[in-house]
């Protein structure tokens, strides 16, 4: 085994240690030893970087993934949406009391604030020019006045929508396929229960979708199959609405759809606890 923050191999006289914060393996030099309430504890240089919360995104690009994860699990921060290192690094940015962030917010409510003050006059400009007022109207006397008399603008909190997760009822074609990224095809991918580990190219994350979306055209005609014929040994046993396209492991019943699977935490025919659901392809 080698040391994880000096990849150094251990040995009789470098002995391995867990850090108290992280429980990742290290060795005795990259480990400080620490006072603690009930003794001393040992932590690395990245655990007692993080908790000062004195970090910037460059120093957490230095980080790996389990690291970032060990520390958002030791807060029981879910990273269940979290595909890429950089959506850990945001949540650690977010769930930690970091002085950059907050800065970063503030530079940003401010962007949106100016952003809409701009817009707001440039459209108060055109409908000026669009729509002349003559010199002798009690509106042109009014707005003849100084700066001096103007009624204070009360600003308005800038509004934040968060960006829309990829769905496959947002894909109409299958070349809606194509235009998709990376990110969003591993959203499609992680929302539908479909493991992407072994994908390397953007052509593999590409064709696990496009059969997962032939699977569920085909799912969509058999429901409607099954509600005409009045067939109901195919649907699910939850919502009785959509097609069995999934299995709950390690019972290994096929009961519910995908939708329904990922709220359950039990088996609902045996009562096993439901580790984790997998979406299933019929040939």
């Amino acid at each position: 085994m080698h040391c994880d923050g000096c990849s150094l191999e251990f040995s009789i006289f470098q002995r391995k240690r867990n850090c108290a914060d992280c429980s990742l393996i290290h060795c005795s030099d990259c480990l400080v030893k620490e006072p603690f309430a009930s003794g001393f504890r040992r932590r690395c240089r990245k655990c007692r970087l993080l908790a000062s919360g004195n970090f910037t995104r460059k120093d957490l690009a230095e980080f790996k993934v389990k690291e970032l994860r060990a520390f958002l699990d030791r807060r029981s921060v879910s990273t269940q949406n979290c595909m890429e290192k950089a959506d850990f690094v945001e949540a650690v940015f977010k769930y930690s009391d970091n002085s950059h962030y907050r800065q970063e917010q503030v530079e940003k409510q401010r962007h949106l604030h100016e952003l809409q003050e701009r817009r707001r006059l440039n459209a108060s400009r055109a409908m000026n020019r669009e729509s002349p007022v003559p010199p002798d109207s009690p509106a042109s006397s009014h707005s003849s006045r100084g700066p001096e008399e103007a009624p204070p603008r009360i600003p308005e909190p800038p509004s934040y929508t968060e960006p829309v997760r990829a769905s496959l009822d947002h894909l109409v074609a299958v070349g809606d396929i194509e235009e998709l990224s990376v990110r969003q095809l591993k959203e499609i991918l992680a929302t539908n229960f479909v493991d992407y580990k072994g994908c390397v190219e953007k052509w593999e994350l590409m064709e696990r979708v496009k059969r997962l979306w032939h699977s569920d055209r085909a799912n969509k005609e058999k429901n409607e199959e099954i509600n005409d014929n009045l067939d109901n040994n195919d649907l699910c046993k939850i919502c009785m609405d959509a097609i069995i396209d999934c299995v709950l492991l390690e019972c290994g019943h096929m009961v519910t759809c995908t939708k329904c699977g990922r709220r359950m935490a039990e088996c609902p025919i045996c009562r096993q606890y439901v580790v984790r659901v997998v979406h299933i392809f019929k040939a």
